[in-house]
């Protein structure tokens, strides 16, 4: 799936479902250069010159997705948020992101972008 972002092509490919039937974590590259070791939800959103997407996070007690934004020239990533089971991006308003808690309803959180 390619996803324009301002003059950025991103590529999510390699996708997986995390559970029979549930959410997707895919392989990304920014502008044909590969993110390297991670997993993403494709569900990208520009802010200020970052991109801010969902990185898959598996750790020994809790497991699931914490916000980062990636600098699409260097492609370093800075996790921005805590773990949540779920994440799927829907929009920014101001300094906050709302986001999916689930896959399959309705509700969403807002997260404060620092």
């Amino acid at each position: 799936m390619q996803i324009k972002i301002e003059s950025h092509e991103l590529d999510f490919f390699d996708c997986m479902e995390i559970c029979q039937g549930g959410p997707e974590a895919c392989s990304l590259s920014i502008n044909g250069e590969l993110v390297e070791g991670r997993k993403f939800d494709p569900s990208p959103l520009a802010f200020e010159d970052k991109i801010l997407v969902p990185m898959r996070k598996i750790g020994f007690l809790k497991s699931g997705y914490v916000l980062v934004q990636i600098n699409p020239i260097s492609l370093v990533i800075e996790p921005i948020s805590k773990i949540h089971d779920y994440m799927r991006l829907s929009r920014i308003d101001g300094r906050s992101v709302e986001f999916a808690t689930t896959a399959w309803g309705s509700e969403t959180a807002h997260l404060a972008i620092p």
